[in-house]
């Protein structure tokens, strides 16, 4: 009989995890302390709208693909992906807006339109960051950086110096392109990570890369369908999930992880694994030991506040993934770091009912507008003033967008994520949307490890963990973390 997992979360990292350890033969049950699955990802439906609560740009889809190849499925027994075109539509203060396509033809015509000159350095800046995401993948991302030789070997080092030299990414940026529009186009994907693009390493550049090499994709029915691809999946091979289940400490015994003490019961089991956010885990239900990294020293990411708006008309000016890049781009962003909410904040907008007409009731649109904002690290906003205020200026900068002057006319439905709600709903250290933050000084072999320091047979998986943030980057976690625990098991 195989050894019995507690998987702790059913979020994305949970349930891949899970699904890897049942096609190894272990028993696995996931306990999960919210009433539905899928942790961040998980999706929200009122009068015929239909919307991801969150997570919703699906990039490096090989990854996806490859999770069900390794558990011998194949992937279209369970969900399928659409190619999205174009990749972005941006939308400047200017009123005009440019489109980035994964076109290679029409993407240099646009560039060329905008600045002629920075054609050029277009085509170099891919060209350079293809190379160099080829190289960090397969040194670094496809690699568990379990062992100090990942990172510090004569060769790792050489290779990440070339990969984060000592500059930002809006300063590697600029080394190709002059045109604001451009440069800021760029620096906006490099915030995906949660860290500020003008004092993060410059390897975070790379999130414009992809989507460039490898386009961006859509499942119908939005990211929840990959979800219940996963439960599915879980189900299939034997996984049990129990929802509503709040663990509140993880068992130490004579330095071993023997189960779970849960908000109804004691779950034993011969290893345990916490997908859950890692800095929430270590503070609050993994037993005090010296031997873990003090939470609050680490670096974290920003926060996001999300309004999920149903609208009760059609946005043809609306692509899938939309930006929108105020004036005073720059200090919009850097205010963010400092504590400050943006006064004038760029918007990311997803319309997913102008690709899937099962999104939102005819002659409506399902629309996501997310703004980045402070963690709870650093002032207690929050309030029903400060919710307002930040509501204002994000439907008055969606309003900016030519078409949508009358937007707030038509809000039919609105709900909305805050920090306060990713600190209590997902257990998001301090709201950290993103985890711990990828600085050079936690990255790679530097990041949290997958096997605990202060006890045996207790695991971690997640985007703060190796390689990353990221739907993507966090099935790669669940894959390095099964090679670990194996290698522990061969070791032993």
């Amino acid at each position: 009989m195989g050894k019995k997992v507690i998987v702790i979360g059913a979020g994305i990292a949970g349930l891949s995890t899970a699904a890897r350890l049942l096609s190894k033969g272990y028993k696995v049950v996931i306990l999960e302390k919210n009433k539905h699955i899928g942790g961040k990802v998980t999706s929200i439906s009122s009068n015929g709208f239909n919307f991801d609560l969150t997570a919703s740009i699906l990039m490096n889809p090989q990854n996806y693909k490859s999770l069900f190849e390794d558990l011998g499925k194949k992937y279209q027994d369970y969900f399928t992906l659409q190619k999205i075109e174009p990749n972005y539509r941006v939308f400047y203060e200017d009123k005009t807006h440019i489109d980035f396509s994964t076109d290679f033809t029409s993407l240099l015509k646009t560039v060329e339109a905008v600045s002629f000159k920075d054609s050029l350095g277009y085509i170099k800046f891919l060209s350079h960051g293809y190379n160099r995401y080829l190289l960090a993948n397969k040194t670094f991302f496809q690699k568990t950086q379990q062992q100090i030789s990942d990172s510090f070997s004569p060769l790792s080092l050489a290779i990440a110096l070339k990969l984060m030299p000592q500059t930002s990414s809006y300063n590697h940026i600029s080394k190709f392109i002059q045109s604001p529009k451009i440069k800021d186009f760029l620096t906006f994907q490099a915030f995906f990570t949660g860290l500020s693009p003008y004092k993060g390493p410059c390897i975070h550049s790379l999130l414009s890369i992809i989507p460039q090499a490898y386009g961006l994709w859509y499942v119908p029915g939005g990211m929840y369908s990959f979800v219940k691809a996963l439960e599915k999946v879980v189900k299939e091979l034997g996984g049990v999930i129990q929802t509503e289940t709040e663990v509140k400490e993880i068992l130490i015994v004579k330095g071993k992880a023997i189960g779970v003490k849960t908000d109804k019961s004691i779950t034993q089991g011969d290893l345990v694994v916490c997908s859950g956010e890692y800095g929430y885990a270590v503070q609050n239900i993994v037993p005090p030991s010296p031997k873990l990294p003090k939470i609050d020293s680490l670096d974290y990411s920003c926060s996001a506040y999300v309004l999920n708006l149903g609208i009760n008309k059609k946005l043809p000016q609306l692509a899938v993934h939309n930006f929108y890049l105020g004036e005073n781009f720059k200090k919009n962003i850097e205010c963010i770091f400092k504590g400050i909410l943006p006064a004038n904040p760029s918007l990311y907008i997803y319309c997913p009912s102008v690709l899937d007409k099962e999104r939102a009731p005819q002659g409506s649109e399902t629309i996501n507008v997310i703004a980045r904002v402070p963690n709870l690290k650093s002032k207690p906003y929050w309030d029903s003033r400060t919710i307002r205020l930040l509501e204002h200026r994000v439907i008055r900068n969606l309003k900016k967008i030519s078409g949508l002057a009358d937007i707030d006319k038509h809000i039919v439905y609105k709900n909305l994520t805050q920090p306060k709600d990713f600190e209590t709903t997902w257990n998001c250290y301090k709201g950290a949307a993103f985890g711990i933050g990828p600085t050079v000084s936690q990255t790679n072999y530097l990041r949290p490890h997958f096997k605990s320091p202060s006890a045996d047979n207790l695991y971690f998986v997640g985007d703060s963990l190796h390689p990353g943030v990221g739907i993507s980057m966090v099935l790669l976690s669940s894959k390095h973390l099964i090679h670990e625990l194996e290698h522990q098991n061969t070791t032993n």
